[in-house]
């Protein structure tokens, strides 16, 4: 079992945030935007001994939810550490009164998928040429779950 922990991201944790969005998106969130979600929605940050390694964000409008963001460092990717933040951003939300959370997610994101899969999302649509890609646009998949 992993040790560390998932606890509340704060303001200060916003710049880290940033830094990390951008070793992996090719659209990455800005640290002002980041300081807006940790004061207005449900931001997480998983802490191992070696620091924080990744991070999910997460609204929710009455009973319906959405998953923003799951972003875990590459050199700490394939340990679990996505599907630790995802169970826990979940629990939250459906604490919070979500019954239903929706996502979107790069068609070519095969791990990510997976992920969301394995968590009770399904395939509920897509939006054409949603993400930009470093030559192109990509189509987001929709995905939700009862929660």
């Amino acid at each position: 079992m992993m040790q560390g922990c998932v606890r509340l991201a704060v303001p200060e944790d916003a710049a880290w945030m940033s830094v990390l969005d951008e070793k992996t998106s090719l659209s990455p969130w800005s640290e002002n935007a980041y300081v807006e979600t940790i004061l207005t929605h449900i931001v997480l940050v998983l802490e191992l001994e070696e620091g924080r390694v990744g991070f999910a964000a997460g609204s929710i409008v009455l009973d319906e939810a959405e998953v923003l963001n799951i972003v875990v460092d590459p050199a700490q990717q394939g340990r679990g550490l996505g599907a630790t933040l995802l169970s826990e951003l979940l629990a939250r939300l459906e604490k919070k009164g979500a019954q239903r959370c929706h996502l979107e997610v790069r068609r070519s994101n095969a791990p990510a998928i997976s992920l969301y899969s394995k968590h009770g999302f399904v395939e509920t649509g897509m939006r054409k040429a949603y993400y930009r890609t470093r030559d192109d646009r990509e189509d987001a998949i929709l995905y939700t779950a009862t929660l």
